[in-house]
């Protein structure tokens, strides 16, 4: 599904990632010691202005084992952590964690470690080393270019 995200290839199939669809996400790629390449928060000022957000992972296919490039892209954020610190490798241990609030926001944590670790909203914003909330998430995957070197 296309839609409008900041710097979005016209050629890539763009996907709407809310808590129905993540299992479509979560069920293609494998996440343990999937590498986050890059995160960028961006803010825009005056009429109009968002903020929006995009984390690039190198992910493994489940089904042939190939590396592709995960982008993911995060619409009128309303909240995020990003902690660059020696504890956290910028390698994911597990699947992102998505949960939705009751005001229909979208919250993604790539911190997780195991599926019992799971954290509310409210703890993801506290605690996660890479979290984004925000009102629309899209992903698409491209294979990698070397993604393994």
């Amino acid at each position: 599904m296309s839609n409008d995200a900041t710097d979005q290839d016209t050629d890539a199939r763009w996907h709407t990632l809310t808590p129905d669809s993540v299992d479509d996400l979560t069920s293609r790629y494998e996440f343990g010691d999937a590498c986050v390449r890059e995160v960028i928060q961006r803010s825009s000022y005056g009429k109009g202005s968002e903020r929006s957000g995009s984390v690039v992972i190198d992910v493994r296919t489940k089904s042939e084992l190939e590396w592709v490039t995960l982008r993911l892209e995060f619409r009128h954020v309303r909240n995020y952590r990003i902690v660059d610190i020696n504890t956290f490798s910028w390698v994911l241990y597990d699947s992102p964690h998505l949960a939705k609030d009751g005001t229909g926001l979208l919250h993604l944590d790539f911190d997780t470690t195991t599926p019992e670790d799971l954290r509310t909203p409210e703890e993801m914003g506290k605690a996660s080393h890479l979290y984004f909330a925000a009102r629309a998430i899209t992903w698409t995957a491209v294979p990698g270019d070397d993604a393994t070197g």
